[in-house]
């Protein structure tokens, strides 16, 4: 892991330049492209995130300051960085669906809905944080269905419940018969958290939470 910091202040363009590890990269103001590479990289900002707007534009996202809008502020632009750790939150820019950010957004999206991704910083930066540290959707997938939680979300925790929570949430309609035997056939006979893994990861649930949409500005989290 490596600490880096600009080198000049407001008002001065540079290029910044991370490590193949996971690096804390500290700019100091101005017009700065920072190209954090490999690993799992952060970028601080010493202010609080409203502050700025944050947009991605093609393989670059940008971080402007709000006054940046009438002619003046700094700006940052990122390529290849992960976080960016402002004063009162953090943001995550990992947001495809393979990596961290997103499978956090996937998993939690399809039990909990989009508005908990959006609204529950404080839920979003646990399912970061274990993704982070390597677990597979199917581990926690797996973990979630042992949750004591399905009775209050569900109606209660046999699989016909759970199957018909969770495919009405990603469909945003009751399933079929057809689709619902199926399901509860894989959440009693497969392995645990394989029917949730599936459901989280497919193109039905990417689309239901606009996991696109979200990476667009980046997942506030804590």
């Amino acid at each position: 892991m490596a600490t880096i910091f600009g080198k000049f202040g407001s008002g001065i363009a540079e290029t910044i330049l991370g490590t193949p590890d996971n690096d804390t990269i500290s700019p100091l103001g101005g017009f700065d492209l920072v190209d954090g590479g490999a690993g799992l990289d952060t970028v601080v900002v010493l202010a609080g995130s409203n502050q700025f707007s944050v947009a991605r534009k093609g393989n670059l996202v940008y971080v402007d300051t709000i006054s940046s809008a009438s002619g003046g502020g700094d700006q940052l632009r990122l390529r290849d960085v992960e976080r960016i750790s402002f004063t009162d939150s953090k943001l995550a820019l990992d947001l495809d669906p393979t990596q961290s950010a997103g499978q956090a957004v996937l998993l939690i999206g399809a039990v909990m809905g989009r508005e908990a991704v959006l609204s529950n910083k404080e839920l979003m930066g646990v399912g970061i944080g274990l993704f982070d540290q390597g677990l597979s959707m199917l581990a926690l997938s797996g973990l979630v269905m042992r949750l004591p939680i399905w009775t209050d979300l569900a109606g209660g925790n046999s699989s016909s419940h759970i199957a018909n929570y969770l495919l009405t949430r990603a469909q945003g309609a009751a399933p079929s018969s057809e689709a619902l035997a199926a399901a509860v056939a894989t959440l009693d006979h497969g392995a645990e958290g394989e029917f949730l893994a599936q459901l989280a990861q497919s193109g039905t649930n990417i689309s239901r939470v606009d996991l696109v949409g979200i990476a667009q500005h980046g997942l506030g989290f804590v």
